[in-house]
């Protein structure tokens, strides 16, 4: 299972169509918006080369394997009267341009060129009202089996039913520019939940991460990403708020040794419980 890798907008000006645009720069994404630019212009353009020396700016893309396959998606806010374009421009060695591909999907697989050593991803406009982006995924093709998306929570699921009732659960936080999840045992079916810096929402967003868990293994083990503990507080008590959720019931919950020691309130776990299953009965969930 190859790495998988989460680009979110980044937090500069740089390489965004700046003229006459309305930008705003959030935590969780990125709102642009500028009706009046040309057809054709590039809204955003992503590298995987960059010249820190001179432009101070670290590149955002991996690094890609040449002749491997790769799935690219764009996740923004869904938008009726949006019209984009995705391309992609493959260099070599000395900066030439090998080639470019053009895409009217936002998802798109594609075939690294053997000679390309770097390569730009480039949202193109066409014809758009505003943009509310959230991030980037590039993964080995076939890796990811579905991701959900919203403004404060992420779930992406790796669940290829390697292993029938056993699931790795990892809770992180999405605070890089660039994300790259990596060491993934080919033998393990994962889950990665990526929530937000905010707490807004953040009862019906677990609500909704216990509706997408029920449909999975009995036997969840719980971690902690690199920026778990960047997390507000309710959602790094999610673990253990689960555990409690489930303590009744024929799914078991193990959480791992790096989130379970530590310091925790009974009392708080407890009252969350009860407004996460207030919320999920009233969504018409039986929960637990």
């Amino acid at each position: 299972m190859g790495n998988i890798s989460i680009i979110k907008w980044g937090r500069r000006y740089t390489e965004t169509y700046t003229y006459g645009s309305e930008i705003i720069l959030g935590k969780s994404s990125v709102y642009f918006s500028s009706p009046m630019m040309p057809v054709g212009a590039k809204i955003k353009t992503w590298q995987s080369k960059g010249n820190f020396s001179e432009s101070r700016v670290s590149p955002l893309l991996p690094l890609l394997i040449s002749g491997k396959k790769y799935d690219l998606a764009l996740f923004l806010e869904e938008n009726e009267q949006n019209s984009l374009q995705l391309t992609i421009e493959f260099f070599d060695e000395f900066d030439n341009e090998i080639t470019t591909k053009y895409y009217h999907d936002l998802k798109v697989t594609f075939i690294y060129p053997k000679e390309a050593v770097s390569y730009k991803v480039n949202l193109v406009n066409k014809k758009h009202e505003s943009i509310q982006f959230y991030f980037m995924v590039i993964s080995e093709a076939s890796d990811l089996e579905e991701i959900v998306v919203n403004e404060e929570l992420a779930i992406i699921d790796l669940n290829h039913g390697n292993v029938a009732d056993e699931l790795e659960l990892v809770i992180d936080c999405l605070s890089k520019e660039t994300t790259i999840l990596s060491d993934l045992d080919e033998k393990k079916d994962y889950i990665y939940v990526l929530f937000s810096h905010q707490e807004k929402n953040a009862i019906n967003h677990i609500g909704q991460l216990i509706k997408y868990i029920e449909k999975t293994a009995k036997h969840i083990r719980i971690s902690g990403g690199d920026s778990f503990i960047k997390l507000p507080r309710l959602y790094q008590l999610f673990p253990h708020i689960l555990a409690a959720l489930y303590s009744d019931s024929d799914k078991e919950i193990y959480i791992d040794d790096t989130i379970s020691q530590m310091i925790t309130d009974e009392s708080e776990i407890e009252k969350n419980v009860l407004e996460i299953k207030q919320a999920l009965s009233l969504d018409g969930v039986k929960g637990t």
